[in-house]
């Protein structure tokens, strides 16, 4: 839909891949999901059909994982079949997220990092070369942070969501010592917002596979 001036209206919603180039999981991750997204949403274009009744059909070429993918419930440890409801109505929604918003996506966002297997980009903290809590002198020094400045400055996201490795968690503003925890009760205006995103987000990532077999922790950065 095009707002005033023939803008894009449509909700935009990021994915950084990694911002550590030895962090390896989030590059996989995010061309996964884009992936998916296409694909599902491309085999739904081709039906069309309102009762989903051909949708298994014009989606057949998607891969076993995919269909486990699209109807786990709760983790994939209960999957129902591919022509179930559920996965049927879970390509409907792939669908729709794709027509009804702008999806940003930079995989390998720290490239030089990744391609060297180190966490820096040329021995800078991608992460801490933002301008926050930072001197000026000291921002912006790496393409990394170059490049992801530039998307925000021309997208207002509504929703970003960036990838790391070595640990296990689902996590959310605010991550600075800027706001303590102790004493008061200090949480961001989206607070409501990302507990249940993150909470909806661990229940469907379910908990086989991880460590002590557990679902996700979800909770703010400086927790």
């Amino acid at each position: 839909s095009l707002g005033t001036g023939g803008l894009d209206a449509r909700p935009r919603i990021f994915f950084s891949g990694e911002l550590h180039g030895n962090e390896r999981i989030g590059p996989m991750a995010t061309l996964e999901a884009a992936r998916i997204l296409v694909e599902t949403a491309h085999c739904v274009e081709q039906d069309l059909g309102e009762s989903g009744a051909g949708l298994t059909e014009a989606c057949s070429h998607l891969s076993e994982a995919d269909w486990d993918m699209l109807g786990a419930v709760d983790g994939p440890r209960e999957v129902p079949s591919s022509g179930s409801n559920l996965a049927v109505e879970r390509l409907k929604w792939m669908h729709r997220l794709v027509r009804t918003r702008v999806i940003v996506v930079m995989p390998m966002t720290n490239a030089i990092g990744f391609y060297k297997n180190t966490r820096e980009e040329n021995r800078i903290d991608p992460n801490r070369d933002f301008p926050f809590d930072q001197s000026s002198s000291h921002c912006f020094q790496t393409i990394t942070a170059q490049a992801v400045n530039e998307l925000f400055r021309r997208n207002l996201f509504q929703l970003a969501l960036t990838f790391h490795g070595g640990m296990q968690a689902i996590a959310y503003e605010w991550g600075s010592k800027l706001h303590p925890t102790r004493g008061k009760r200090d949480i961001s205006p989206d607070d409501r917002c990302q507990v249940e995103l993150s909470a909806s987000m661990s229940r469907y990532g379910g908990s086989g596979g991880f460590s002590r077999n557990r679902l996700y922790p979800h909770r703010t950065m400086n927790s």
